[in-house]
């Protein structure tokens, strides 16, 4: 737990520093300072800054997946799950998305993608988890270029419109 605190501080002292710096203009020392940490708590953690933000991406999605387990409701509840977390956490994909960093949550959602279609047993061909991981990433980044101006509702019956998920489907 204590690992996962200091990790957690990190997390948030480089989010404060990208308001006001690019990623390469940010370096170790700042962060550990800013998180009032020691450099070895940051090295057994991250090895690079951007590790910050490619565990950010993973452990968002280990949240979504504590809040709402696939096995426990349909695909549309979990969509939404999705989308609800994102718009919680908007102010970051948006800040991500703003220094182009964005690229670095590419490979959290291609595993969850992964993930989630093994546990459905719905895996058709090879390709499939790239599609879902492509689209739900060019559909969220439109969704933070647009001010996140859907609800988490409006953008999942979106989606489902999209991938044709009727209610006889979910």
């Amino acid at each position: 737990m204590k690992e996962r605190k200091v990790a957690d501080d990190i997390t948030d002292a480089l989010f404060e520093l990208l308001k006001t710096k690019n990623l390469v203009d940010i370096t170790t020392t700042e962060i550990i300072k800013k998180a009032g940490v020691c450099r070895s708590s940051f090295y057994r953690n991250f090895y690079l800054p951007e590790d910050v933000i490619r565990k950010y991406g993973v452990t968002m999605f280990e949240d979504i997946n504590r809040k709402i387990p696939l096995a426990q409701e349909g695909m549309r509840e979990h969509i939404e799950a999705v989308n609800v977390y994102f718009w919680d956490h908007r102010e970051r994909l948006s800040l991500l998305e703003k220094r182009g960093l964005f690229y670095l949550l590419e490979g959290p959602i291609m595993e969850h993608c992964m993930r989630q279609i093994r546990r459905l047993g719905a895996w058709s061909n090879r390709y499939q988890a790239e599609f879902f991981a492509g689209a739900s990433t060019q559909l969220t980044r439109a969704w933070i270029h647009n001010g996140f101006e859907e609800s988490p509702r409006e953008i999942t019956d979106i989606i489902c419109d999209l991938i044709k998920l009727k209610a006889s489907d979910m």
